[in-house]
């Protein structure tokens, strides 16, 4: 199990969120630092609580009601799914993992990578320079980690390729939470560059929540 990063001193009250942070990123941290303090946690995040402190973060799940209540326990559930998802996809061959909108996914570290395993984490550069500041320069688990600059709802195919991505090789594929805060056409288009750069055995992995299947 690695180090936690070292913590963070607190910003001062009222400090707006750093660039390229969403509040979404930084609830789903404060979930995983709230399980990581179980005895038995379902997912462990030891980096989660130094981005929430970093970030000056107190708040939680947007609105109000049961839903609100569900989401942090959510939340959890899905990292692990995912985890165990894209562990599965690498140990049966896919050694290159992108995650596309990374926002503070810290799988690079937390999992147990099968050896030769690259990640790349895609997303707002200045979120990834929030990211690296608080992860201070903690040593990955995989045996490659590469930080993409782009907007994954803009033109990264490029930027990806540059950064080592083999289109020639499998590849698993991973969108957590973030396709449905895009319209569709923004969707097709990640789709799209992501089918093209994917060779035969590569793998997606995506939450699709509609507003019906939210409020059910």
């Amino acid at each position: 199990m690695p180090e936690p990063a070292r913590s963070q001193p607190p910003p001062a009250p009222g400090t707006p969120l750093p660039d390229g942070l969403s509040r979404v990123a930084l609830w789903t941290a404060s979930a995983h630092a709230r399980e990581f303090g179980r005895s038995a946690p379902y997912v462990r995040d030891p980096w989660a609580a130094d981005f929430v402190r970093a970030a000056g973060f107190t708040g939680g799940p947007p609105g109000d009601g049961p839903l609100q209540r569900l989401l942090p326990d959510w939340a959890v559930v899905r990292t692990r799914f995912y985890d165990e998802f894209l562990l599965g996809a690498a140990r049966a061959g896919c050694r290159q993992v992108v995650l596309l909108g990374a926002g503070l996914d810290t799988r690079a570290f937390r999992l147990d990578w099968p050896t030769g395993t690259h990640v790349f984490e895609v997303d707002d550069p200045a979120l990834s320079a929030f990211k690296e500041h608080v992860l201070d320069w903690a040593a990955p688990s995989c045996g490659r980690r590469s930080t993409v600059g782009a907007d994954p709802a803009g033109s990264w195919g490029g930027e990806l390729l540059a950064a080592g991505l083999d289109p020639r090789r499998p590849t698993a594929w991973l969108s957590e939470t973030y396709l449905y805060h895009l319209p569709p056409r923004t969707v097709e288009s990640l789709v799209r560059t992501m089918t093209e750069l994917s060779a035969p055995g590569s793998v997606f992995g995506a939450e699709c929540v509609n507003a019906d299947a939210a409020s059910s």
